[in-house]
């Protein structure tokens, strides 16, 4: 494996490590067992690599311990083209238990089956004396310090199943193995490139730290919230992937990985790229839109509203409210292969006034003329055109060293570019789908629709944005305190790291 030199604390660290596990002397024995060579000894470091890098990049400051997790059957580790690194032997039994032995990571939670069908993997953190192998004056940009994972298949597919446990019907999914064509390998390069561009720049999120933490806790639904269930944003994750739902790759082929896909859309105004605030532009009801293009039909101005159920009585909710549960019902239509009798998941009756039966009847009325693609199964084939477009989009700007952060339907790029992004935006849609179609920029959400803790944050930035309020000041005090905020201390390691190249 190729290693980034301007990572070279992160492999000396992790070279350490491997010397450590393969001279210790494990409980019960007298001697050290038979060191690793050659192909296995590239897979002991890959293997302390990974560890190292799941549980110490998404620690936010030395002293806040953060959980990552593991698999520890043994039918995970199976060699495929999405492994060929992780054994269960050096993976787990060599390495994770040796580690754990070392002192170097210490199990939190132990995983479990429960009675419903759920799974929860085992969850395991590094320890202090982990954390104290990296420089303790960068404790809150420990995510910067870790290079990103080699070795990965950028190109998936994945397919969702169910099976029965315990009597009850659970979803799980599973990778399958693919043909090697032209085809998988030039996206594969095009991933790369789109890749490469983004790494060459740290994007962070604009929040002091308190706001970063408060920003996780809203990452998590309320039950998960109620569970105590934990979640860190990994701000090392940078690198795309695509995922497809067939082997033949005619359905799914989004992008998924980069950190930016996790965070809550009321925080997505405050991602920047090596400092600078950015914009996020999206398609307008991009999914309806291209069946209406592809029929030949001139498609209504917004295909999310003038829905109106009929049932009696009915009082017009909330404007967004009411637009986004037909937006939500819509795609759940269109990505079903059967009627639905039962709503979404997401699908809340105050939203809409209305049942989940008369909220559908009513945007098939006002369909009606698209009628036929509705449960249908279309959601997917619909995504493997828009990943298409996706691509074209972060392709024309990565040959200009411009990098683009994909949310599936928008994209995030640099303040100050947003007419080349419309204009590159049109152009793929009309190359793919053979119209056009009208582009939006994203604002962020009124104050009364934020959750309180966006509204807070909201509330804040107001202030500091003001100018007699931004970071102007002669006060060194002051102007070091803000230096040593999280994005600020994130953002000067990786631009030194840069001039170590």
């Amino acid at each position: 494996m190729i290693r980034d030199r301007r990572y070279s604390p992160f492999y000396k660290i992790v070279d350490g490590i491997v010397d450590e596990l393969q001279d210790m002397v494990w409980p019960g024995e007298t001697s050290p067992r038979r060191k690793l060579k050659n192909e296995q000894l590239e897979k002991l470091k890959y293997s302390v690599e990974k560890l190292i890098r799941d549980s110490v990049s998404i620690r936010h400051s030395t002293n806040q311990k953060a959980f990552a997790s593991i698999h520890l059957g043994k039918d995970h580790y199976k060699a495929n083209i999405y492994n060929e690194m992780l054994t269960y032997r050096i993976h787990v039994e060599r390495c994770f238990n040796g580690m754990i032995e070392l002192g170097y990571l210490k199990i939190e939670k132990k995983g479990v089956n429960t009675s419903d069908g759920k799974r929860y993997l085992t969850r395991y953190s590094a320890t202090q004396k982990m954390v104290n192998l990296f420089p303790n004056s960068l404790g809150k940009a420990l995510p910067v310090l870790i290079p990103q994972a080699q070795n990965i298949n950028l190109i998936r597919v994945q397919q969702n199943f169910k099976t029965e446990v315990n009597g009850e019907q659970v979803e799980r999914k599973k990778l399958l193995e693919y043909e090697e064509t032209s085809k998988t390998k030039l996206m594969r390069s095009n991933l790369q490139k789109i890749n490469d561009t983004i790494n060459k720049f740290w994007f962070d999120l604009r929040l002091d730290d308190d706001d970063f933490t408060a920003m996780q806790v809203q990452m998590l639904s309320k039950p998960q919230r109620e569970q105590d269930i934990d979640r860190q944003l990994n701000l090392a994750r940078r690198n795309l992937h695509r995922v497809f739902n067939d082997v033949e790759m005619t359905l799914g082929g989004r992008f998924y990985g980069g950190w930016w896909q996790e965070v809550p859309r009321g925080y997505r105004q405050y991602i920047v790229m090596n400092g600078k605030p950015m914009v996020e532009y999206d398609f307008a009801n991009l999914h309806p839109r291209i069946l209406y293009a592809e029929a030949g039909l001139i498609p209504p101005d917004d295909c999310y509203s003038d829905i109106y159920p009929k049932c009696p009585g009915w009082v017009m909710p909330d404007p967004d409210d009411m637009r986004k549960a037909v937006k939500i019902a819509l795609n759940a239509m269109l990505n079903a292969t059967a009627e639905l009798k039962r709503p979404p998941r997401a699908f809340r009756r105050k939203d809409c006034n209305c049942s989940w039966v008369q909220l559908s009847a009513a945007i098939l009325e006002r369909h009606r003329l698209i009628a036929d693609k509705f449960y249908t199964g279309q959601g997917l084939r619909l995504q493997r055109i828009d990943s298409d477009i996706a691509e074209y989009v972060m392709l024309h700007f990565a040959k200009y060293n411009m990098p683009i952060l994909p949310l599936h339907d928008s994209f995030i790029i640099r303040s100050g570019y947003e007419e080349s992004l419309e204009k590159v935006m049109q152009e793929a849609f009309q190359q793919f789908v053979g119209s056009s179609i009208e582009i939006n920029e994203k604002k962020p959400s009124h104050p009364d629709k934020m959750s309180e803790a966006e509204r807070a944050v909201w509330s804040k930035n107001q202030v500091e944005l003001r100018p007699e309020n931004r970071i102007n000041t002669k006060d060194i005090y002051e102007l070091l305190a803000y230096m040593e905020t999280g994005h600020e201390k994130r953002l000067s390691t990786f631009l030194d790291l840069g001039s170590k190249v």
